[in-house]
């Protein structure tokens, strides 16, 4: 079993192993200790912050667990919101696993679609590029990325993954949270999944909520939150496109995303039946010939096709390859609670944007 995979298993309980909770636990404190020193620096202003020039809008698409609060959908909703016409907007992306994440700042799109392969970008920089009229920067260093975006044109900058990033400064701090999880666990990696302190909730301009689909009660959300900060909030959901190929139909299912049972749980919502199913670590994906494998599996027990996310659907280098045809769940957000926040929010950027 990968380590990934293990350690969410205990994580999440579903693995009962008293040594190795004790083990992530001390791990842990040593994660939460080196972010209490990292924050306190920037504080501090030992270690520099950035800015850019004032005629430029730097918004911040963030968390404060690892992975699993919806960001790159959020992200490729808020984008489009934004832009009316290409490279209005630049997204500043990490590149998470990705050839370029180790070098230099790369133009991954000019707002009319990826100019590299996903192995040189990343999966999420890529399917942002794909789905966003957004330009995509890619790289470690995102003040260089800034730059860049600057010398295009671009005035408003979105930097994806961004709250713990306090190297370059923004005026706008997005912070997402899961309705279902709110505290990651309750721990710091890697016994949880927290990757900084709930109480920097204070320094976020917008707080949303998301897969409120899953929880009955956002009052008592809104509750949680607010020990935190005063922040405007709205919640969001997942809609899923009905496939009629999907309806009451055999299917496999494979995805390499932080939270699978969702995507399982959401293709079982729409009527499908599945049959077998492949999980990978976060943005990894089965090799093609275990694929090609599972494919022929799939089919053996009555599968008519295979089914994954849209995020790992693009890195698939030729999806006609294997034993049966492979569909991705199209997913879009939707804010479905305190829409009014949402779009004053929205509308007091565009304002903001005008006028610079």
């Amino acid at each position: 079993m990968p380590l990934e995979r293990f350690v969410c298993d205990v994580i999440e309980e579903r693995r009962k192993s008293p040594l190795a909770r004790a083990f992530l636990r001390v791990l842990s404190l040593f994660v939460k200790g080196g972010t209490f020193l990292y924050h306190a620096l920037y504080d501090k202003s030992i270690l520099p912050t950035t800015f850019l020039p004032k005629q430029c809008l730097v918004v911040s698409v963030g968390n404060i667990v690892a992975g699993g609060t919806g960001k790159t959908p959020f992200v490729q909703m808020f984008v489009n919101a934004l832009t009316s016409k290409s490279c209005d907007v630049a997204i500043l992306s990490r590149g998470y696993r990705a050839a370029a994440a180790k070098s230099k700042s790369l133009i991954l799109s000019k707002g009319e679609g990826p100019l590299w392969s996903i192995s040189v970008s990343g999966d999420e920089p890529y399917f942002l590029a794909k789905t966003t009229k957004a330009a995509v920067l890619v790289g470690k260093d995102r003040v260089q990325s800034a730059r860049i975006a600057l010398d295009l044109g671009v005035r408003t900058l979105v930097l994806d993954d961004g709250f713990q990033h306090r190297r370059l400064h923004r005026d706008v701090d997005i912070v997402l949270l899961d309705a279902t999880d709110l505290w990651g666990r309750g721990y710091f990696l890697p016994r949880g999944y927290l990757r900084d302190f709930p109480r920097r909730l204070a320094k976020a301009h917008f707080i949303g909520i998301t897969r409120c689909e899953l929880v009955q009660d956002l009052n008592l959300v809104e509750q949680e939150v607010r020990l935190y900060t005063q922040a405007p909030i709205a919640g969001f959901t997942s809609r899923y496109q009905i496939d009629q190929n999907l309806l009451n139909t055999k299917i496999g299912a494979f995805c390499g995303i932080a939270k699978p049972h969702i995507f399982y749980q959401a293709l079982e919502s729409l009527g499908a039946h599945i049959v077998c199913q492949i999980t990978e670590g976060d943005h990894r994906l089965p090799a093609p010939a275990q694929l090609q494998s599972f494919a022929v599996h799939a089919r053996e027990l009555g599968a008519a096709l295979l089914v994954c996310t849209e995020k790992d659907f693009v890195k698939l280098e030729d999806p006609c390859k294997f034993a049966l045809p492979i569909l991705p769940l199209k997913m879009e957000f939707a804010c479905v609670w305190q829409e009014k926040s949402w779009k004053e929010m929205l509308h007091s950027l565009q304002n903001r944007e005008h006028t610079k």
